[in-house]
């Protein structure tokens, strides 16, 4: 196969992602892992391909082929630490998140990720730091919003900053926010 049907069939295999068409997408990785086993994006398309379906130990093998082939490329570590967060790894997820940022993907849903892991590891200070890059980043990342608040609150319960980010979580359509807040008979 052609370079150019190579890029084709890559494209092709995304756009059938974004379709949420997972079993041409995997054939369409399959196919040019075929042909060329030692294209990391091929098997960073097979990865998502797998965490989607629910196979997230076997993702993970393909991020560590796409990694191994590709030392520098974030999209693969970010996509792991997710497959890994999953699978309740959450230390080895934040560092997958750390090596992301650190290769170019310095984006709030890496902090935010990274925060969450962080947190399931009781790194709360941690997390909260990774919350406000997160939030500095994107200000209407309710997600953000509602993890800072979550993750404040359990490092004091009492406090009013943890409040005030749930509010802006809700504020900015966050349903666990909602939920929580009208369960506590809050705002």
């Amino acid at each position: 196969m052609k370079t150019n049907q190579v890029d084709q069939l890559l494209e092709l295999g995304w756009s059938a992602f974004d379709e949420e068409d997972y079993g041409r997408a995997l054939t369409l990785s399959n196919l040019i892992l075929e042909s060329h086993p030692a294209l990391a994006e091929a098997h960073n398309l097979r990865g998502n391909v797998l965490a989607v379906l629910g196979h997230h130990d076997r993702a993970i093998d393909a991020f560590d082929r796409a990694i191994e082939l590709k030392p520098d490329y974030a999209e693969a570590y970010y996509f792991r630490g997710l497959s890994r967060q999953e699978g309740k790894d959450f230390k080895e997820a934040a560092c997958d998140y750390t090596r992301a940022i650190r290769t170019g993907l310095a984006v709030a849903e890496v902090y935010n990720a990274r925060g969450a892991s962080r947190a399931r590891c009781g790194n709360y200070p941690s997390a909260i730091r990774d919350f406000s890059t997160a939030i500095r980043l994107k200000p209407d990342f309710a997600l953000a919003w509602y993890n800072r608040g979550i993750t404040r609150a359990r490092l004091d319960p009492d406090s009013a900053r943890a409040v005030a980010d749930l509010i802006r979580a809700k504020n900015l359509g966050c349903e666990p926010a909602t939920a929580l807040l009208n369960r506590a008979g809050s705002h």
